[in-house]
């Protein structure tokens, strides 16, 4: 009976020294993904900046011209796109 008891206990040591094993693997895992995510997030933080900063300035620009020619040219750019491209079509069809 003794002998049962002994074997369950070694293995029962076994099994948690196993288990400490891998729990600490594991964390030494997750310490490195964060430390890689951390330096992702950084560059992800630092390209949104960069971004920022264009946008900013595209809306500076946007507002320098008065609201009513901006109207003006987002209405008839795509008038004047659609001529030109009916234009290149029928020179297209007629050659």
């Amino acid at each position: 009976m003794n002998e049962i008891i002994t074997v369950c206990i070694v293995l029962l040591t076994v099994a948690i020294i196993v288990a400490i094993i891998y729990f600490i693997l594991t964390m030494i895992q997750l310490v490195q993904t964060t430390k890689k995510l951390e330096e992702t997030l950084n560059k992800v933080n630092i390209e949104l900046d960069s971004v920022h900063k264009i946008s900013d300035s595209v809306l500076e620009v946007a507002n320098f011209f008065p609201k009513t020619w901006f109207k003006i040219a987002t209405k008839a750019l795509p008038v004047v796109a659609s001529v030109f491209c009916r234009k290149k079509k029928k020179e297209a069809y007629h050659e």
